[in-house]
């Protein structure tokens, strides 16, 4: 299942689900009061600069400074710290919302 996070109020999420939802894709959103440890491993896993590509750009300092288990809760505690949209599934990720990256969650041979 694919899932993305962010909030409506966010142009680039609503702008995301938008194209999800016209590329008949099936998704969960996850919002910021959803987000727990397993969400944010989750997406880490799956990132290559780990909270470097997740957190916003203001805060990834902060993050260098803190073990791996202080950075998670932290972001736990305070989601509004991560980029939006994040979209993932068990396989693929992309943060920001970039159609030509989106493209990847669709079934094969349906790619624009």
């Amino acid at each position: 299942m694919i899932k993305v996070f962010g909030e409506d109020k966010e142009k680039t999420v609503q702008k995301c689900v938008d194209w999800m939802s016209a590329h008949h894709l099936s998704f969960e959103r996850v919002k910021n009061t959803n987000v727990d440890k397993e969400t944010v491993i989750d997406i880490l896993k799956l990132s290559e600069g780990g909270f470097d590509d997740c957190v916003k750009s203001g805060y990834r300092a902060a993050m260098n400074n803190c073990s791996f288990t202080e950075a998670l809760n932290f972001i736990v505690k305070n989601p509004n710290l991560l980029r939006e949209p994040i979209i993932w599934n068990d396989n693929k990720l992309v943060i920001g919302f970039q159609t030509e990256e989106l493209t990847t969650f669709l079934p094969r041979g349906h790619h624009i």
